[in-house]
């Protein structure tokens, strides 16, 4: 009996052995995969904070380019133009009765800018 139960802790033993060197391993490969994402990742972010950086000297370069720019060229004026819009004779409305006899373009003008037109029946 005595016999039996030493061959069974020592399978039990060699069992406990080989299960603990393999997620021994499991953990190893685990931290291998871990550390390479984590460089993997530090890479990107060091491609991306380069990139960032060009970006900037060349925002920075344009900027300073266009600064130049406007101190070389003269600044801009404001332009008034005395324009005045063009005076079109309207035809009178064959309604409109008390305009008949005037000149064209002399009578009033509907805000609009069209003859005002008289209501029938005043």
């Amino acid at each position: 009996m005595f016999s039996e139960l030493m061959k069974s802790y020592s399978t039990e033993r060699a069992q406990q052995n080989a299960w603990r060197q393999t997620m021994a391993e499991s953990m190893k490969v685990l931290n291998e995969r871990d550390e390479r994402r984590q460089e993997h990742d530090e890479m990107r972010q060091d491609a991306i904070l380069k990139l960032m950086g060009e970006q900037t000297d060349m925002l920075r370069s344009l900027v300073q380019l266009q600064e130049r720019q406007q101190e070389q060229s003269p600044p801009l004026q404001p332009r008034i133009t005395a324009c005045t819009p063009p005076q079109v004779p309207y035809p009178s409305h064959p309604d409109a009765q008390e305009h008949r006899g005037e000149a064209p373009g002399t009578q009033p003008l509907h805000p609009r800018g069209l003859p005002k037109q008289q209501k029938a029946g005043i």
